[in-house]
């Protein structure tokens, strides 16, 4: 892509008025870690700037942590200071149409001329936002819009009820109901401070330990390529009535459960079934009844399950076979467990080793396994700020293997599927979806 030529219009630090008490981040906070998580959004028909930052003041007053800073205490525990420092809003105007964007444009050579990153360097200095927004215009009215947040303030159920609250606001729709803060998930944690965690979904290691799996996953890194395929509804369907005819008895299963069995499938046979296989999947506490968690919690409140699969299942097990061993896998954390790992993390983060911890779904990546994240899940298009949805949405690029499943805007069940794997295996995908 060209580079922009954009001009500032205005930048103003949006701020609610109002401040409130620190909040401390929990175990799962600091391990959703010190980065920056952009949405990319693209609005055709344009966007009202002033509207937008209008309504984002009166949302902060519900959220006023979007509007602090990160900072330590006197024993060096991270805090979230509700000071009403402000959200940095930036409205540019761009030379030229707006152009084309979507699945086949390699969006990640794009992305990051769009919004400012944040690292762990630099999260805590005092004009380090830990939410930022910037509205891009271009001259056939189209529009740009991306929010900048960091992880350790969000996960994707709190980011997304944030941005639903802040569209509703700006739609004149009501202010927000009241939102549970950070502090809840923390005493909940130090309940189970003194609970056994035996699963090892995350592990401690060894300094030496960890420099040599960030050495192996940098290598990774540099491997991996991104592409997205736009999957059309008709071949979710052919992978459903496939699944039926098979499972006449079998549990519901979802769009993303057939199709990340499909990409199961088709990387185990790259791979010459020669090795077991696992996939990790993201897993949001709130939706776990015997945790009871605030569906309202905002913060992070995600954790990691895995779905392991033998060579000899991967060999032998069609796509409808693989489909229903990953929605009922003979081993899955149960409440127990969940507890376990609230109380492990709590641990370490009383203990300041949470820095020495590394998901074992991501460590299995370097087997040949994947991570799974479910977008489709998620109100991402519940982005109306009073001049239409937006018609595409795409996350970043992970850094490690990944298979991301995210909704389209069009109508029908169409997803895009983002692939962070080799080229070996993006190549057999290409041939996989040739007919689409």
């Amino acid at each position: 892509m060209e580079k922009i030529r954009k001009r500032l219009v205005s930048r103003t630090q949006v701020r609610a008025g109002v401040r409130a008490g620190r909040q401390y981040l929990t175990g799962p906070d600091i391990f959703g870690g010190m980065i920056t998580v952009p949405l990319f959004y693209v609005y055709p028909q344009g966007l009202d700037p002033e509207a937008m930052e209008q309504s984002l003041a009166t949302v902060l007053k519900t959220y006023p942590l979007v509007a602090g800073r990160l900072k330590k205490d006197a024993e060096g525990y991270p805090y979230i200071d509700a000071d009403d420092s402000g959200v940095p809003f930036e409205v540019y105007d761009v030379d030229g149409p707006m152009p084309d964007y979507g699945p086949d444009y390699p969006h990640q050579s794009f992305i990051g001329k769009y919004y400012d990153k944040v690292f762990p360097w630099t999260i805590y200095r005092p004009d380090t936002p830990l939410f930022g927004v910037k509205v891009f215009r271009f001259e056939d009215g189209g529009a740009i819009c991306t929010m900048a947040p960091v992880h350790c303030l969000i996960d994707g159920s709190s980011v997304w009820m944030f941005v639903q609250d802040w569209s509703r606001a700006a739609r004149g729709l009501g202010e927000p109901e009241d939102i549970v803060e950070r502090d809840f998930l923390l005493n909940r944690s130090q309940k189970y401070a003194s609970h056994l965690y035996a699963r090892k979904d995350v592990q401690v290691f060894g300094l030496w330990q960890r420099l040599g799996l960030y050495a192996r996953l940098a290598l990774q890194v540099m491997r991996n390529r991104l592409e997205i395929h736009r999957i059309p509804g008709r071949y979710l369907d052919e992978l459903r009535a496939s699944y039926d005819k098979a499972c006449p008895e079998g549990p519901r299963v979802s769009d993303v459960d057939l199709l990340t069995a499909q990409c199961l499938k088709v990387i185990a046979r790259v791979q010459g079934y020669r090795k077991d296989l696992h996939v990790g999947v993201v897993v949001d506490f709130r939706f776990k009844r015997g945790l009871e968690i605030p569906r309202r919690l905002f913060g992070v409140a995600i954790g990691q399950e895995e779905r392991g699969f033998s060579a000899r299942d991967l060999q032998e097990c069609s796509v409808p076979a693989l489909t229903l061993k990953l929605r009922q896998p003979t081993d899955r954390p149960g409440t127990v467990d969940w507890r376990g790992y609230l109380g492990f993390m709590e641990r370490q983060r009383q203990e300041k080793r949470l820095g020495s911890i590394l998901p074992r779904s991501v460590l299995r990546g370097l087997d040949g396994g994947f991570m799974q994240n479910n977008y489709c899940a998620m109100p991402v298009y519940d982005a109306d700020f009073g001049t239409g949805a937006p018609t595409w949405y795409t996350p970043t690029a992970a850094p490690f293997r990944m298979i991301k499943v995210v909704p389209t805007a069009e109508e029908g069940n169409s997803v895009d599927l983002h692939l962070i794997l080799t080229r070996r295996e993006l190549k057999a995908f290409r041939e996989q979806f040739a007919r689409l």
